[in-house]
Parts: C-alpha cells; structure tokens; sequence
C-alpha cells in the first residue's frame, strides 16, 4: 500500500503545483478568469483526488478486516463537480468555464502521463527484482 500511498502524495503535489502556477498565471497575465478557473477546477481535483485515496484505503482496510463499509466516493465527486461548474457559470467574470473544467481533469491527466516521467525509476526497480530473482 506505500507505493499506491507514494503514487498519491506524488499526484497531489504535482497537482498543487498547478494550482501555484495557475494562480500565478493569473496575478500575472491578462486572462485572468481562465487561469482562475483552471486554479478553482484544479482545487476540486484535488479534493477528488484526495477522497478518491481515502475510498481505496478503506475499501482496502474492509477487505483485510472483512468489514463492509459505505463510502459515497462517487456521488460526492459528481456533486462536487456540478456545484464547481455552477460557480462558474454563476461568476462567470471571475471564472471561465472552459478553465474550470480542464481544472477539473488535471489530476486525471497527470495520472495519465506521469508514469512516463517516471519510467526510467520503475525500469531500474523491475530490472533489480528480476536479477535477484536469479
């Protein structure tokens, strides 16, 4: 479970640092309600991100322990994801829409792509098992 744990803490900080950027974006350039949005959309990402790990943990602890648990992890993503898109609509002059909603994928693009980034570390650690295994 540490490496799905590190996998985490490594997507949550890439993550953040996208919201930094787009914050800083935002200070410094002129379109300043798209790199709001993409902030707001990341911030809520992030937040799915985050409960999305805490589901799999108790999932998990609920298959050692053979305990049942309920975790609305779905729901409350879509839900969360809905009221982000209102507040954009809503506030439109602060928050582009376009913004918010690639804000909202970026977790699922950095997930995506990051493991291309991190290819030659797992290359090295597969070829170490595979030689003591001889």
């Amino acid at each position: 479970m540490t490496n799905f744990h590190d996998m985490a803490k490594r997507f949550s900080l890439c993550t953040v640092l996208v919201i930094l950027l787009a914050l800083i974006l935002a200070l410094t350039l002129e379109n300043k309600p798209f790199f709001l949005g993409v902030a707001l959309g990341a911030g809520v990402s992030l937040l799915h991100l985050i409960t999305t790990y805490r589901q799999v943990k108790k999932i998990g602890d609920a298959a050692v322990g053979k305990r049942i648990r309920f975790t609305p992890g779905s729901v409350f993503r879509i839900v969360t994801a809905l009221i982000t898109i209102y507040i954009a609509v809503q506030f439109y002059t602060y928050f582009d829409l376009h913004g918010v909603i690639i804000g909202l994928m970026i977790t699922y693009i950095i997930i995506m792509f990051g493991p291309l980034f991190h290819r030659n570390k797992w290359m090295k650690e597969e070829g170490s098992k595979l030689s003591n295994n001889d």
